[in-house]
Order: structure tokens, then sequence, then C-alpha cells
């Protein structure tokens, strides 16, 4: 729930994509066009020689074990399987996407494509090149390992100790092979390596049957791009100690937010409300100067529970419900 930042991932990843999987896709269509191969193509042809050396990296990887199918051959594979309006449509549809994103738009609908598309970019460049060292010494930039990008994360971020989706867990650990899409790389594959749809999460955010999973919604808002916590309402019933979280006033952004996290759900868990109701606790018992405006209270927070769990819910908790109840 809280706003982030991705600034070294972010630079890693725009490298990435601007040096492999955009001329790749542009690489896709001339292919067709010409009736050739994938290296054959006058984009392959043209290309510098800086990105002419990212490809070919790639293309030299394997990215079929069993078969022992080589990443450039499966890019043959694909141009063949694909029609040129396909592709084209391919194209078109990941330069608006990306776009969008760019302006913090992540409202956008699913594109139906073939298997193919979603093998390619998924379940390949995503799974298996991602972290690809040759890949990364090709770019001229350190091999993103997954555990890097969380240990980017954190730094940028300053070190969170709470997932910022949910605000109710801890990151994930930096052993964690998993990155969290906002936007299901099931359903937006041409976003697998795109840096605005890629963060760290907690397990229970990035699960499917308890978290967020391949679910997509028709409006949301992105952390990247606002502090989602500040757009929620808490209730607090004290007797059976649950907690309940709404978008203020029905914002659409934060109502799919909500929804695509499963977080009305996983807030009045009973764990949940007794975890918070002794955070509560312990501050009326512990604190020992009462803040006197929100700013004082931010500073305090920020000071002392370093971005523990339940921070945003326990900081709604003392500007709308103990401070006025308290006179202050």
């Amino acid at each position: 729930m809280k706003k982030v930042l991705n600034i070294v991932n972010s630079s890693a990843l725009r490298r990435l994509n601007d040096d492999f999987v955009s001329p790749l896709i542009d690489i896709f269509v001339s292919a067709k066009e010409e009736c050739t191969s994938v290296r054959k193509s006058s984009i392959y042809v043209k290309l510098t020689r800086e990105k002419a050396s990212v490809i070919n990296s790639a293309f030299e990887q394997i990215v079929v074990a069993k078969s022992k199918l080589t990443f450039e051959e499966e890019c043959d594979q694909f141009v063949v399987l694909l029609g040129i309006d396909e592709l084209k449509y391919l194209r078109a549809t990941f330069l608006y996407q990306t776009r969008q994103l760019d302006v913090g738009n992540y409202s956008l609908s699913v594109v139906k494509f073939k298997a193919s598309v979603k093998r390619l970019f998924a379940s390949y460049i995503y799974e298996v090149l991602f972290d690809n060292e040759d890949i990364w010494n090709s770019l001229n930039l350190p091999q993103l390992k997954r555990e890097l990008f969380h240990d980017n994360f954190r730094r940028d971020n300053d070190y969170p100790a709470s997932c910022p989706y949910c605000d109710l867990d801890t990151i994930n650990s930096r052993g964690s092979i998993k990155i969290e899409h906002l936007l299901p790389k099931s359903k937006f594959p041409l976003l697998s390596v795109y840096p605005l749809n890629l963060l760290s999460a907690c397990e229970s955010c990035n699960s499917g049957g308890f978290g967020k999973g391949s679910k997509v919604v028709t409006q949301l808002a992105s952390p990247y791009f606002c502090s989602i916590g500040e757009t929620v309402d808490f209730q607090f019933d004290q007797l059976s100690h649950t907690v309940f979280v709404d978008a203020c006033g029905g914002e659409l952004g934060t109502e799919g937010f909500l929804s695509l996290l499963n977080l009305k759900k996983r807030y009045q868990q009973h764990n949940i409300g007794i975890q918070l109701h002794r955070r509560m606790d312990a501050f009326i018992s512990t604190v020992s100067h009462i803040p006197k405006n929100a700013g004082e209270l931010r500073e305090y927070l920020e000071k002392c529970q370093a971005g523990a769990p339940f921070t945003v819910a326990l900081t709604y908790w003392l500007e709308n419900v103990y401070f006025p109840a308290n006179g202050i």
C-alpha cells in the first residue's frame, strides 16, 4: 500500500527492453514479411553492434532443455506459426501497453494471443533468459539475478520490512526466485520483463489462491505511481478484533487494487486483527511523547516502526480514531 521506487532495476530492465525485446519484435515482423529466418531479416542485419551483441547472446541460449532447442530456433518457429497481421498486432500491442504503464495507466484490457506468444515471452524470455549472464554481459551491466533484483528493490526503498502491496507481511527473502508481476505474465506476456510491471512482494500477495495470482481487474492503481494506503479507509471492531478496509470514496483504482490482492478478506482474518490490536496497545503503553500533529506522528512512526507490517493501518487508527478520541 506504499509508493515504491525501483530505480536500479528499472534502469537495467529498460536497457533489456530497448536493446533486446523491442528490436526482437521488429525482427519477427521483418522476417515474416521477407519470408526468411530471424537472423537473415533486414532488421537484424541493420542492428547496431551493441544491439546485435545482445540479440546474438539470446539466440545462442538453449531454452528447451530436452530437445536442446536454442532461442534462435524457437524464434524461427514462432515466426512461422504467426501470420504477418498477428505479428504486427503484437508489435502495436507491445508499444501501446508499455506506453500506458509509463504514464501510470494499469487499467488495461487482456489481449488474447496464441499460446506460442505466452511461451516465447513469459516462459522463455522471463523464465529462462531474464537473468542470463551472457545477455547481461552483452549489455555491459551486472547480471540481474532475481536475488539481486530484491536487493536493489530494498535498497531503493530504504530496506522496508513489510510488503509494499499489502502491509501485512514481511517482504520476500533474498533467496526467493519469485518476482511479482502487477499485471500477470500469463495474461500480459509482452510485459513479462517490463520494469514498471515488476516488483518485490510477499509470498501471500504472489500466491494464486490467497493473493493475486493471475487475476485481472478493470481499474487498477499502481504502487509505482501513488501511495495506495493514503486512499483507503479502515474500520476497527474492538470487540471482535476485526479490521475492515475499503477504498476512500469508492476510488476505482484503489478498489481494483484491494480486489486484486484480496485485501478486504485478508485484513478481516482474526489473526490480523489480533496482531494489529497488539500493536495499538503497544503504542499506547510505550509512547513517551504524544505527537502533536500529523507531521510529528508520521515522523514518530517512521522512526519507531521502520516500515514494519501494519504501519499503514496503525497510522490511520492513530490519526482518525485514537487522537480524535483523546482530543488531540
